[in-house]
């Protein structure tokens, strides 16, 4: 392969937005996980946690904090952790998992369950993390659909 062909290989490759070279687990992203999931443990009606699932497999963030008194604009900012995939273990679990470098990190994993929620009068996907690692200690943590993203 020439100069030319490995660079318009790359460039396309860039332009994707999806890391080729990855596959089996790496490359398992479910339609069902796909979406704006807000955090409902880290967030309060001024304050928004949500998680953002991207069909490549881009995991980011986004936080939004609203005046509690009702002025101004909410602010809206956003983050980048990482690429996000499933995976199954000998014991046929599924676990989402995160990584900052794929196949050079080693992911963060928990096992969880996606369900709808239908006891509302608008039916939700959600998604339950069974064994959350977080800062101080591990966790059940619930993702629920964000019914319209950025709100």
């Amino acid at each position: 392969m020439n100069k030319r062909s490995l660079v318009a290989l790359f460039a396309a490759a860039s332009c994707s937005g999806t890391l080729p070279w990855l596959r089996g687990d790496l490359a398992n992203h479910p339609a069902l996980l796909v979406g704006h999931w807000v955090d409902v443990q880290k967030s309060t009606p001024n304050d928004s946690s949500i998680w953002i699932l991207r069909p490549n497999g881009d995991d980011q963030g986004m936080r939004i904090l609203r005046d509690p008194a009702g002025a101004g604009s909410p602010r809206v900012s956003h983050s980048h952790y990482g690429y996000w995939y499933v995976r199954r273990t000998s014991a046929g679990e599924q676990e989402l998992c995160v990584t900052r470098r794929p196949s050079r990190d080693a992911p963060s994993c928990t096992p969880f369950v996606a369900l709808v929620d239908s006891s509302s009068a608008t039916p939700r996907r959600t998604i339950r993390l069974l064994a959350y690692a977080g800062e101080h200690h591990t966790t059940v943590r619930l993702l629920v659909e964000s019914p319209e993203p950025g709100r």
